[in-house]
């Protein structure tokens, strides 16, 4: 089975943290955004840690990087909150290296590496281009009323 984008590398890891207050990273295999929840969209999040530690950076410049990445979400929330569409269930897509697989209560997002397209059309998945595939596009997410920033960095 062919995936388009399937060799494209992931800028960074999944993670989670909090804005309001200095909370650690927490780093993910895969992140879950809920249908039932309101999100805030931070458009074109700055370099992950990945690439600086890749472009010789220490360890104390990635540390005020992350601050700096918190800043910039602070400071790039959109003001207008949504939720994701709870009608497509059953169905995945994939997009720059990774999947989002819509299940009947959430959105799963994982590097598509680490899932199985085969597996998914067995257990009754099917595949749909038009489905977003949140992180794809550089884009975080946050949850404010948990406080949290779902981002890949």
């Amino acid at each position: 089975m062919s995936t388009p984008n399937k060799g494209l590398g992931i800028r960074g890891q999944l993670v989670t943290m909090g804005l309001k207050a200095d909370t650690p990273i927490k780093m993910e295999f895969s992140l879950y955004l809920s249908y039932y929840k309101e999100y805030q969209k931070i458009q074109g999040c700055p370099a992950s840690f990945k690439e600086l530690q890749a472009n010789g950076f220490t360890d104390k410049e990635i540390e005020i990087a992350w601050l700096s990445f918190k800043k910039y979400a602070k400071n790039n929330l959109s003001e207008n909150t949504f939720k994701f569409p709870k009608d497509t269930t059953m169905a995945y897509n994939i997009n720059n290296g990774l999947i989002a697989i819509y299940t009947l209560d959430h959105i799963e997002v994982a590097k598509a590496s680490s899932v199985w397209e085969d597996t998914l059309m067995i257990l009754g998945y099917t595949r749909k281009e038009n489905l977003p595939v949140p992180f794809s596009s550089k884009e975080a997410y946050y949850d404010r009323a948990a406080d949290k920033l779902l981002a890949i960095w």
